[in-house]
Order: C-alpha cells, then structure tokens, then sequence
C-alpha cells in the first residue's frame, strides 16, 4: 500500500499493529525493494518550508532509476545541479543498506570532516522519522540513540555509516560495502582517491561518484575524456 497523507500513513500502521502478517508482509517488502521503502516509509527534511517541513520522499522517475541502478551497478557517476534531491537519496539509500542487512560497511566522503557529518545527519534524521516496526535494532545504543559525529551504528547487524573527510589516505584505510564521493568536483585528489576506492570494488562493492561537472578532473571523468 502506498501512503498518500499523514493521515493515510497513520490508520495504515494502526492497521499494522493488529495485523502481524501484513506488518510482517511490509517490512519483506522493504528489505527487498528500496523503493518501496523510500516512497513509503522514508522522510527528508525541507528546510525551506517552515509550515511542513517534514516531508515524503517524492516518487519521481529519475529517482526511481537512480535506485535501479543503485542496486545493479557497482559504479556510478552522476553529474547533478541543486534541488534534484540526488545527495538525500544517495543518504536514504546508504541508510536503507544498512538498517535491512547485515554487516554493511558504508563510507560517504565529501570535501570536509563537517560537510560529511551533515550527511550522516541526513542519514540518522530518516532513520528517527521510520516507524518502530522496521527498525529491527537499536541504532547508535551507546549514544541512547542520539547523533555521533561522523557515525551511524546498528551494532547488533554490524552495520555502520561512516562521515570522511576529502583524501585518498582516508579512504584507503578501509574496505567499504559502498562508498559514496559526494561534491566530488571538489575533491582534490580525485584520481588517487579512485585508486584507494580499488579494493572496494574488486572486492564486490560499489562506487558511486556525485558532483556537479564543472571544469575539471570529475567532468573529464562524467564525459569519458581522461
């Protein structure tokens, strides 16, 4: 079923809550299918909007093939202009990863240590906004919950979200399940970070690089031109 209002979404959880097979039915569907999930559970945050700032993950078709590929790519690129939503998805995404599957390592680097604890916050914040029937553990338990720098844990599925900071020597560090390079215009050392991010994907994991294709290293890379 698929919410169209707040009011909707409520008398469909209370109907959940007396229906163990369906909520049973409903949380399958989200592990399988991300989009399921993200159009019908997942919330962002408008900051624009001071009445409604709460709100549903649009159900737009570019968004929609952006999670196809998602699940069947190992490596993206994706050349983005503001209010396209591409860095909440990508958060949602990473989230969705990690609260439905078990022992998921995922990095989101971008240029500063700040700017990728901004986007873990985008993470924590979805995750505090799904109902409780589908988180199946708790999240960051030795922080009762509350926001880690940089972190987002279920530690019960050794799962984590991990905030770095631009550089190759930070990502060489660890083997990710995915890595998300957001801004990656920005980022300096842009062809020594793909070389550090080599294991990860050699190992079976998945790259996928966000920017806008300004001049540069990451327009090079969006037009096949290196």
């Amino acid at each position: 079923m698929r919410k169209k209002s707040e009011e909707d979404t409520k008398k469909y959880l209370t109907g959940l809550e007396n229906d163990p097979d369906q909520k049973a039915k409903e949380y399958a569907m989200c592990v399988i299918d991300p989009w399921w999930w993200l159009t019908g559970w997942a919330k962002t945050l408008d900051e624009h909007n001071r009445l409604e700032p709460l709100r549903q993950f649009p159900d737009k078709e570019y968004l929609r093939r952006l999670t196809y590929l998602f699940l069947t790519k190992s490596l993206l690129a994706i050349a983005k202009s503001r209010q396209m939503m591409i860095s909440w998805l990508f958060c949602a995404l990473f989230l969705w990863d990690a609260a439905f599957h078990n022992g998921r390592r995922l990095i989101i680097q971008t240029k500063k240590a700040d700017d990728a604890d901004a986007l873990v916050k985008r993470c924590h914040f979805i995750w505090e906004n799904m109902p409780n029937f589908l988180k199946r553990y708790p999240a960051n338990p030795g922080r009762a919950g509350r926001h880690t720098y940089c972190r987002f844990g279920i530690p019960a599925a050794n799962s984590e979200i991990m905030g770095l900071p631009a550089g190759s020597d930070q990502i060489r560090m660890y083997t990710a399940s995915r890595v998300l390079e957001d801004e990656f215009q920005l980022q300096e050392e842009g062809r020594e970070i793909l070389e550090a991010v080599q294991p990860t994907l050699t190992g079976g994991g998945g790259l996928i690089l966000v920017g806008t294709a300004h001049p540069g290293f990451f327009e090079k890379l969006i037009h096949d031109s290196l």
